[in-house]
């Protein structure tokens, strides 16, 4: 009678081929009809193929004509379908508020040309710190589900929905997911588990969610947990059928197309297609799938970080001091110092910097800084060293500069390098100015500052012995560069950078809680701990209540 386009019917309730019937098709009594007690009978079957705009927009109407007689019954229904899923944050958007922003992680790049594809959403399901500093014991994990119906149904209805594990968007051999390659994936790769790999539903059954519309009611809401794991991705997809749902599937390998380009293959594998019609992706796909599949919801973490600068250094805060115990050299000048302290083992805390000793070996911490060797306003400081072994450095060529003088009365005087000490009373030397004679015996040897008395002199291998061993000082600096501290503005963009790619979202704000004043004492060597260092040796402010809540302490201590 009216809105014939909105239905089909047929004969059969499997729609066999011929089993379609044209509306306004005589039918015979009593041939087309069966007896059942006092009545013909005579069963059809309505499909809505169309959704109705208002209630009770299709009515279908029966004429019996007996001679004059008219017997009419009309039969009016509601084509109801779906036309929206929606996901509305609960105050878990990137903002804190109930707006869920689109992925930045979907890109245009990853996708053929004018591909029609879903949007995506993203939430971050974190904690949130209050304005006191304290964490919230539970995360903001849950979204709300609100499905909207093409018109309000007469009566009470039900909707099922049901939730997907979508592969996540970008190449196909992406390690985002558990498993993002084509060759044996699976249709759940998310890598968050809890409360499950697809999600659940607050009052599901069987993965499944009941959703009931009151009569005369367009709109239902319902609650979505999402995992904490970031790079997770959720689709939901809604029907009357709750079969139906329970046959549809989301398989990178049932849906991939050999030979297919990797961005075909990955609209593909955003496609929720049903288990039992064959042909190519787009064809299994559920039909209507922008009004009854819901928009890709990705799971994005904050990682808030904490800054703090280390205070100046003082004086000798980063240097090592100590005594020199033996130098080595070539004939013109030293090439080798060796220290009375282990450059590895004597340091508080130690340090574990490959150097020239150790397997696989490397140049230590002291490669290209400088040592000050001497006392007594006579020093000499040697830059851009080599490296350095447990208990010595190295120079670079031509080496290290060691001066010595050597003076007797009514001697000339002699001056020079050290290139050679046995670290007791035997010295080997280069004599720049002056001669060496056998008459300096008795004479007095200045070392860098330090004094002792010759008692034996070899002009013939530039060598002497003197009566002490003397106390040779050196100050050790490493290449840092002391006046860059305290630090007030560190500049945190490759992070940025690097944390977006995995679904991290790098906080530019400390939430009120971290403080960078410069007042963190300075520490010589940090170990590589955790947490547990930065509270002991910092001043970590912001403590993370575990999984709901990322915390990074970035204290600026490495200054060069």
């Amino acid at each position: 009678q009216q809105g014939q386009e909105h239905v089909a019917l047929w004969k059969t309730y499997d729609k066999t081929q011929g089993s379609a019937y044209n509306a306004g098709t005589p039918l015979s009594v009593p041939g087309d009809f069966t007896v059942a007690g006092n009545s013909l009978v005579k069963s059809l079957w309505v499909e809505g193929v169309k959704t109705n705009k208002v209630q009770q927009g299709t009515v279908l109407r029966m004429d019996y004509e007996v001679d004059e007689l008219t017997c009419r019954d009309d039969a009016a229904l509601t084509v109801i379908g779906v036309n929206e899923i929606k996901w509305i944050g609960q105050g878990n958007s990137i903002n804190n508020d109930d707006e869920l922003d689109t992925c930045p992680n979907w890109k245009d790049e990853l996708f053929p040309a004018g591909t029609d594809l879903p949007k995506s959403l993203r939430v971050f399901p974190c904690a949130r710190m209050d304005e006191n500093g304290k964490v919230e014991e539970s995360p903001r994990d849950r979204v709300k589900v609100e499905v909207t119906l093409s018109v309000a149904p007469p009566r009470e209805i039900n909707i099922y929905l049901k939730s997907f594990d979508v592969d996540d968007p970008s190449a196909h051999d992406n390690a985002v997911d558990k498993d993002g390659s084509v060759d044996g994936a699976k249709p759940n790769d998310n890598r968050g588990e809890t409360p499950a790999q697809a999600g659940k539903f607050d009052g599901e059954e069987g993965g499944v969610k009941k959703l009931v519309f009151a009569a005369g009611e367009k709109t239902a809401d319902c609650l979505f947990q999402v995992t904490m794991q970031p790079g997770d991705n959720f689709r939901l997809v809604a029907n009357g059928d709750k079969n139906f749902l329970l046959n549809l599937e989301s398989d990178d390998v049932a849906q991939h197309v050999a030979g297919a380009t990797d961005t075909a293959n990955n609209v593909n594998k955003q496609r929720i297609c049903h288990i039992n019609v064959t042909g190519t992706p787009t064809e299994r796909e559920v039909r209507e799938w922008k009004k009854y599949c819901s928009p890709t919801l990705t799971v994005w973490r904050f990682l808030h970080v904490e800054v703090d600068s280390m205070a100046a250094p003082g004086v000798n805060d980063n240097m090592v001091i100590g005594r020199i115990t033996k130098i080595t050299g070539t004939a013109n000048i030293a090439q080798r110092v060796y220290l009375d302290v282990n450059l590895r083992t004597g340091l508080t805390p130690q340090d574990h910097s490959r150097n020239l000793d150790t397997r696989p070996s490397g140049r230590g911490r002291f490669e290209n800084g400088w040592i000050r060797i001497g006392a007594r306003g006579i020093t000499t400081t040697t830059t851009n060293l080599y490296g350095n072994g447990d208990t010595y450095v190295s120079g670079k060529a031509p080496g290290m500069d060691v001066p010595f003088t050597l003076t007797k009365p009514n001697q000339p005087a002699v001056a020079g390098k050290v290139v050679a000490w046995d670290g007791a009373q035997n010295f080997t030397l280069k004599v720049t100015q002056g001669e060496l004679l056998p008459q300096h015996q008795g004479g007095r040897l200045i070392v860098a500052g330090a004094q002792t008395q010759v008692t034996q002199v070899n002009p013939g291998n530039s060598t002497v012995r003197v009566a002490h061993v003397p106390v040779i000082r050196f100050a050790l600096h490493d290449d840092d560069d002391d006046s860059l501290l305290p630090h007030m503005a560190p500049d945190l963009s490759v992070l940025v950078a690097a944390m977006k790619d995995a679904y991290i979202k790098v906080a530019d704000d400390t939430e009120g809680v971290a403080t960078n004043n410069g007042e963190v004492d300075f520490v010589l060597n940090v170990p590589s701990d955790s947490d547990a260092v930065a509270e002991a040796h910092f001043n970590m402010q912001t403590i993370g209540a575990g999984n709901n809540f990322w915390v990074a302490y970035h204290v600026i201590s490495v200054f060069n």
